[in-house]
C-alpha cells in the first residue's frame, strides 16, 4: 500500500535529517494500535533497556503493523532518507566510491561500461533496510529522556501521536523547553561567532515524524500537565548487498546485451573457431 506524505530534508548541522507528516490513515491506525497495546495488561515493556526516565514504554510487534498494511511505510521512509541524504552529500559517482571504500564487506552489483576504447567497471549498491525495533513512549508529567543515542541501529526515528496541553512554568526570561525534543550535534560556542548552534530543539505536533542517524545525541524534556504525550520510536539498520538479478553489460560496439546473450555470442564464436580448424585440416 502506498501513501502520500510531506517530506523535507534539512541540515541544521552535520548530518541530514528528515521531517515527515504521517498520512491521516497511518496516523489513525497508529493511534488505534498503540491504544490497544498501551491498555493491554500483558504488554511487553522495553523500558529496562531504554534511557528514558519513563514508566510506560511497551514494545510494538512488527506483525501488527504488517497486518494493518503500514509496516512498509516506515521502512520505505528509511530508504528514502538514506538515498536522498547520499545524493545531497555528493554526486552519484562520489557516493558510490564512498560506499565501496567505506568498508562494506557485502558484494555489490557490477556493470561494465565503455568510454571510447576504454572499458570501465562500475558497481551499483543495492540498498536494504531492516526494522530493528519499534516501541511506544507514553510520557507523563515530570518524566523525561536524558541525552542519549540509539545502539544496534544506523537510523532512528520518532513519530508523535498524542500531545496534551502543557501547563506553563511562567519563569521570567526563560525559554519554554517543556515537551520539546532536542538534537545535540556539538557545543560550538556562541552562534554569532561560529554561525552554527550545534543543537536543534523542536516542539512537535501530532503527526510529525523525524528521522536521523542513530548515533546523534538527543533528549526529551519533561512537562507539567495532565495527560500523556505519546510518541513511537523505531530503529532501522541499512546495508548493501549484491542483486541476484542478471546484470546488463555493455560491449565496445556500444550495443547493450544481457548476460545470457553475451554467453551465447561467446559460445557461437568458439564453435565458429572450431569449425574453421576442422575445415583447415581437410
Amino acid at each position: 500500500m502506498k501513501f502520500d506524505t510531506e517530506l523535507k530534508l534539512t541540515k541544521p548541522f552535520g548530518p541530514w535529517m528528515l521531517k515527515a507528516k504521517l498520512p491521516e490513515e497511518v496516523l489513525n491506525k497508529m493511534i488505534k494500535i498503540t491504544d490497544k497495546i498501551s491498555d493491554d495488561t500483558m504488554k511487553i515493556s522495553l523500558g529496562h533497556g531504554l534511557a528514558g526516565m519513563i514508566e510506560d514504554e511497551p514494545f510494538v510487534p512488527d506483525e501488527i503493523l504488517k497486518s494493518e498494511g503500514i509496516f512498509d511505510f516506515f521502512v520505505d521512509l528509511g530508504k528514502y532518507y538514506v538515498e536522498e541524504s547520499m545524493k545531497r552529500m555528493m554526486d552519484a559517482d562520489d557516493a558510490l566510491e564512498h560506499i565501496i571504500s567505506g568498508g562494506y564487506s557485502t558484494p555489490v552489483e557490477k556493470k561494465v561500461y565503455v568510454k571510447g576504447d576504454e572499458t570501465i567497471e562500475r558497481t551499483t549498491p543495492n540498498l536494504k533496510i531492516n526494522m530493528e525495533a519499534i516501541w511506544i513512549v507514553n510520557q507523563k508529567e515530570g518524566e523525561y529522556n536524558p541525552a542519549h543515542l540509539h545502539t544496534n541501529a544506523s537510523i532512528s526515528s520518532v513519530m508523535y501521536l498524542k500531545i496534551p496541553k502543557f501547563r506553563p512554568r511562567n519563569l521570567p526570561g526563560k525559554k519554554e523547553m517543556d515537551g520539546k525534543i532536542e538534537f545535540i550535534y556539538g557545543a560550538n560556542g556562541e552562534v554569532w561567532q561560529t554561525f552554527d548552534s550545534g543543537t536543534l530543539s523542536v516542539l512537535p505536533e501530532v503527526g510529525d515524524l523525524f528521522m536521523w542517524p542513530s548515533d546523534l545525541l538527543h533528549t526529551v524534556y519533561p512537562f507539567l500537565g495532565d495527560g500523556v504525550r505519546r510518541s513511537v520510536s523505531y530503529n532501522l539498520i541499512h546495508y548493501y548487498e549484491k542483486k541476484e538479478a542478471e546484470v546488463p553489460i555493455q560491449i565496445k560496439t556500444g550495443k547493450v546485451v544481457s548476460m545470457n546473450e553475451a554467453r551465447l555470442e561467446t559460445k557461437i564464436g568458439l564453435l565458429e573457431d572450431e569449425l574453421k580448424k576442422v575445415k583447415s585440416k581437410k
